[in-house]
């Protein structure tokens, strides 16, 4: 017997369907890029933007860490639950302390799968590139 899921609150799923709409635009048109939401309602950043870099992303939210979530864009799009999984995600990180490096910092920003994965990355992060360089 399958149990029950635990009922999604209200504004977290109206700020995800915010996030995978654009990103679905954004994977109809064929744009390959970064994207940026409020981290607070998942409202884009600038509609219907897709920037090349995650490095312009950023800078054209001028470097805001403590509001924003960048995303890729992906190719299959990006449906609700997985936006919902980068949201809160990202704002776990966000309320444990950690924001995003300055533009120049290289780093994978993919969200990990697995949980020794979150751990590895959190700790990179949290060291500053430092702990895990890239490609090794």
């Amino acid at each position: 017997m399958a149990q029950a899921q635990a009922p999604i609150d209200p504004q977290l799923l109206d700020a995800a369907k915010r996030i995978a709409g654009e990103m679905t635009l954004h994977a109809l048109a064929k744009a390959e890029g970064w994207c940026a939401f409020r981290l607070s309602d998942g409202t884009p950043m600038h509609r219907g933007t897709c920037f090349p870099t995650r490095v312009e992303a950023v800078r054209w939210c001028r470097h805001d860490r403590d509001n924003v979530i960048y995303l890729e864009t992906q190719p299959d799009a990006m449906g609700v639950h997985e936006a919902i999984a980068c949201l809160k995600y990202a704002r776990a990180l966000h309320d444990a302390g950690f924001r995003i490096p300055a533009p120049e910092f290289e780093y994978d920003a993919s969200m990990p799968g697995l949980v020794t994965d979150r751990a590895k990355q959190v700790l990179h992060l949290a060291s500053g590139g430092r702990r895990f360089p890239l490609g090794r």
